[in-house]
């Protein structure tokens, strides 16, 4: 038999429910939130590590990267790994490769809207390249600037159950589609992906 409720218990928790919900939302809006931010940052540490296979750390399986006019479009996780070994940089013959420079991604401002479905999320990320040159380029660099718009989703993690392992309370985020939009020109001299590695 179940305990009689009383107005006075019905009106204590119809006012602490509400609470209590919200901070369970806010609690796993910010989890969802760090798990996204840490996706989005792997791809720089994956691409100026030169170690594409991380990139699905980011990227969906059949996830679509618009690059622009360099790369273009590329469809799939094994696309986008092979693209971006062999990147062209302002479409100068012999530039095929990411391989000649040393390159950092700093990523900053990054907003991220997680959708009321809890699945999807939108984000914008702005980001500064820095390539350095090698050899004879030694001391040149080309900077460029511009900003990722992600579209990503929240899948179970296939590894650690709410244990930190790259995953946050067994999810993971994954770009689904990313767009590149350079913001002004880029600087510098483009000659440093001509060096021989």
């Amino acid at each position: 038999m179940l305990p009689k409720i009383t107005t006075r218990v019905a009106a204590a928790l119809a006012l602490a429910l509400p609470a209590i919900a919200s901070a369970q939302l806010q609690n796993l809006y910010s989890t969802d939130w760090i798990s996204i931010h840490q996706t989005l940052h792997s791809y720089a540490l994956a691409v100026d590590s030169k170690k594409y296979s991380l990139l699905g750390e980011t990227f969906t399986q059949n996830a679509t990267a618009d690059y622009g006019a360099g790369l273009g479009v590329l469809q799939g996780l094994s696309a986008i790994e092979e693209g971006l070994q062999t990147i062209v940089y302002g479409k100068i013959d012999g530039i095929n490769s990411l391989a000649p420079v040393d390159s950092q991604h700093v990523l900053s401002t990054t907003v991220i809207d997680i959708h009321i479905d809890g699945a999807t999320a939108n984000s914008t990320t702005y980001f500064s390249t820095n390539q350095f040159g090698r050899g004879d380029y030694e001391g040149e660099v080309y900077h460029s600037y511009g900003k990722y718009l992600d579209e990503l989703v929240r899948f179970p993690s296939p590894r650690a159950e709410g244990r930190w392992e790259g995953s946050w309370r067994g999810v993971e985020w994954r770009v689904q589609k990313r767009m590149l939009v350079y913001l002004g020109p880029a600087q510098g001299n483009v000659s440093i992906f001509l060096a021989s590695s």
